[in-house]
């Protein structure tokens, strides 16, 4: 036969971490997490369009959400058997016994804010604290718990408006810089253009300086070679004039050589 800690442990799986009872029409969120239909109803805040997964906080729409239908007849099952008859009213997490005493946790130690079996209580570590019947306990933290749930769901309006204009301002400084990058660049693209064609006509300005200097310069070396010819010539007439004998051819010569 199953001990008090195996069945707990079975249905430990089967109750719904926010009602804190054996589940009821269960849903699975796209993380995994499966928990009442009603329950996640209730963890949507007003005006809000999607929720949070109450255990690991993944956001979900409530929209088109699968049945998880083996944990739904396990559950049916468990009400059957009366399973859940060991637990306190509306607390059905509390299925669950001291590991130390294997006893029913039937009570709630304010001081150390925990469930506790009535061994525990009586034990030293407990003394002079005050202790509340669990059912009692859960009801008092549901009403702390309501308290809160105004200010939670105003910090998550307004966190996630934030969020949202943080977005968008994400995208339109992408937006922005991307239409700057191509104003850079279109811009760059018309200085290239003008640079390339100043390049091309300072090219073709030397070019043409060139073209009129080497004209110059080849009628300059022209007169230069004929110059050279005609002192050549001129040398060497008057060497072979220098190198004659005879007076006479000399003299007859000399009009002309000298003239040059």
């Amino acid at each position: 036969m199953a001990s008090a800690l195996e069945v707990s442990s079975f249905t430990e799986d089967l109750v719904c971490p926010v009602c804190l009872d054996l589940f009821k029409n269960p849903r699975m969120l796209p993380c995994g997490h499966s928990f009442c239909a009603p329950c996640l109803k209730a963890c949507i805040p007003t005006g809000q369009h999607q929720g949070l997964c109450p255990k690991c906080r993944v956001p979900f729409k409530p929209q088109h959400l699968a049945a998880n239908w083996a944990l739904r007849s396990l559950a049916d099952k468990a009400r059957l058997l009366k399973l859940d008859e060991g637990l306190p009213t509306g607390a059905g997490a509390s299925w669950c016994f001291c590991t130390e005493h294997e006893e029913p946790l039937k009570l709630f130690c304010s001081q150390d804010e925990a469930p506790i079996c009535v061994i525990c209580r009586d034990l030293p570590q407990h003394r002079g604290h005050d202790f509340l019947p669990i059912k009692n306990a859960v009801q008092e933290y549901q009403e702390k718990l309501k308290a809160c749930l105004g200010t939670l769901e105003s910090n998550l309006t307004s966190t996630t408006e934030k969020q949202e204009h943080q977005e968008e301002n994400k995208v339109k400084l992408e937006v922005c810089v991307q239409d700057l990058l191509d104003h850079i660049s279109m811009g760059f693209e018309g200085l290239h253009q003008v640079l390339r064609e100043k390049e091309q006509n300072m090219k073709e300005t030397v070019k043409t300086m060139k073209e009129a200097n080497l004209a110059e310069m080849e009628e300059s070396l022209k007169d230069l070679r004929e110059d050279v010819e005609f002192c050549n010539e001129t040398l060497a007439r008057t060497r072979a004039a220098l190198e004659g004998t005879d007076p006479i051819t000399f003299l007859s010569g000399i009009k002309d050589l000298m003239e040059r």
